[in-house]
């Protein structure tokens, strides 16, 4: 399910047993997470917290990104190594819920919804993360409005 990059000793997610509509070059994953990570400290305020049953009903869209969550940071740069992905709902639910049942839920996650209308100036009305544990983040725009950069 993840792998240790053995140049970097990070672990991060593959995504290799994950139905995937499109897998992000090295450089869009970077792109999107940074643009997402950066917008999240910014422009979202934190909901609430959800366990894995509340993703059924919270997350609203048919496809998402999901990217490890794990910036990496050289004095105050950051930067990111990891993969992402685009799924579908089902296919991201099916493949987080193995690691969850066995506790293994280790590298950090970001679950972004993707629409029609997607563009990397338009923000999503939320964002769900999560950390070590299965308890997810559930991350709404501070501004009622969908907020453009």
């Amino acid at each position: 399910m993840y792998n240790l990059d053995h140049n970097s000793n990070y672990m991060e997610y593959a995504f290799d047993s994950l139905n995937v509509i499109r897998r992000l070059t090295r450089e869009e994953a970077k792109e999107q997470f940074l643009h997402f990570y950066n917008s999240k400290k910014e422009k979202y305020k934190c909901e609430k917290i959800l366990d894995y049953n509340d993703l059924f009903d919270c997350l609203a869209d048919g496809s998402y990104f999901l990217m490890n969550n794990e910036p990496r940071r050289k004095g105050k740069k950051i930067f990111f190594t990891g993969n992402a992905v685009i799924s579908n709902k089902s296919d991201l639910l099916n493949y987080i819920k193995i690691p969850i049942n066995e506790h293994e839920l280790i590298v950090p996650l970001m679950i972004v919804p993707v629409n029609d209308e997607f563009s990397v100036y338009n923000l999503p009305e939320y964002i769900i993360t999560t950390q070590e544990v299965p308890v997810f983040e559930y991350w709404t725009l501070r501004d009622c409005d969908q907020m453009i950069l």
